[in-house]
Parts: C-alpha cells; sequence; structure tokens
C-alpha cells in the first residue's frame, strides 16, 4: 500500500495526517486529531464517566476539561496552515471525540486493589508486605498519601500516647494492631 502510495503523485505521507488538502482548500480530519491527541498520551489518560483523567507522578488525576480542550487548541495551532480551520466548534467535536477514543469500560474502577497503598515514593503491598520504589499505571490508583513511605521511621506522639496508658505489654500489641487495622481499607 505505501508502495502505491509513493507510486501515485495525489497521495502524499504521511497518510495518518489529520490535516487534509482538499479542493476548497484545508479541513481537519477530527477523527484523526482526536487519535493523535490520544497517541501524544502515551496511555496517560483515560475518561471515565465523562470526566478526564491523567496519569502523573504515580497517580491519576482529574483533568479539567479546559486542560484538555487547551491541548487539543495548542495541537492544532502548531500547524499554520491549520488556522484558518481553527474554531471552538472544531476543539469541541474533537474533545468529544477524544472523549469515546479514551472511554473506559462500564465496569471500570480506580484503586482496584486497595492492598496496594500508593505514596510519592512508590507503593506498598500489605498482602505481601513488600515495597516497591516503582508506581504502577495499570493499578489505576487515584488516592495518593502526600509523603514518601519509609519503614524506618517511628512516631515518638503515638509511643508517648502509649506509654501514658499503663497497659500491660499485650494490651499495647492489640491496641496497636487494632489502630493498624483502622487504616487499612479492608480487613
Amino acid at each position: 500500500m505505501i508502495d502505491l502510495a509513493m507510486e501515485t503523485e495525489e497521495l502524499k505521507l504521511p497518510l495518518d495526517d489529520w490535516l487534509v488538502k482538499t479542493e476548497r482548500g484545508i479541513r481537519v480530519n477530527k477523527a484523526m486529531l482526536a487519535e493523535h491527541v490520544a497517541s501524544d498520551e502515551g496511555g496517560n489518560l483515560i475518561c471515565v464517566c465523562q470526566t478526564f483523567w491523567k496519569y502523573s507522578f504515580g497517580v491519576w488525576k482529574r483533568e479539567e476539561d479546559e486542560q484538555i480542550k487547551s491541548q487539543i487548541y495548542k495541537k492544532i495551532k502548531i500547524r499554520e496552515e491549520a488556522l484558518g480551520c481553527l474554531t471552538s466548534v472544531l476543539v469541541e467535536d474533537v474533545y468529544k471525540q477524544l472523549g469515546l477514543i479514551l472511554l473506559a469500560p462500564p465496569e471500570f474502577q480506580f484503586n482496584v486493589e486497595p492492598m496496594v497503598l500508593n505514596f510519592t515514593n512508590g507503593t506498598l503491598d500489605l498482602n505481601k508486605g513488600e515495597f516497591s520504589g516503582l508506581h504502577k499505571r495499570y493499578l489505576y490508583q487515584n488516592i495518593q498519601f502526600p509523603y514518601d513511605f519509609n519503614r524506618d521511621l517511628h512516631c515518638p506522639n503515638w509511643v508517648v500516647f502509649l506509654e501514658s496508658l499503663d497497659f500491660d505489654l499485650d494490651t499495647l500489641s492489640r491496641l496497636q494492631e487494632w489502630a493498624g487495622y483502622c487504616l487499612l481499607p479492608m480487613v
């Protein structure tokens, strides 16, 4: 197919260009442009319940509609020959098509692994008791603790509180265990 296109004077590469020259002038292939915007994100953008979410620094965060539209606007604007086509209606149409392209399935859920906690410096798997310095985009975590995980840190206020209770060691151990369970998403 590409060989045939190369031999034909009328067809020019790239064949996936969203800007199309016609007899009447320049036209924007909106579906192709939406595909390009989606591709530029490299899997870091999804649409869930008519809301865009962007993966950045280990967490999925809601992306404002105007940010997405601005990104589309800028993508069109960098092509000087497309400036005559640039309208709010065009941006809105590409925005809607982008939502369809990136639409998550109806059964999609964020935080499908509630026993994997997300920290700024990685993830802690509570089932395995293992910490990984890597974030995992495919876990679709939209909750992240705003601090680093450090197994060696201790909380002096908690220790002082426990000592002030004047309980026996077994009771203190159970109290700490109970407090730990309160931090888990499910037991």
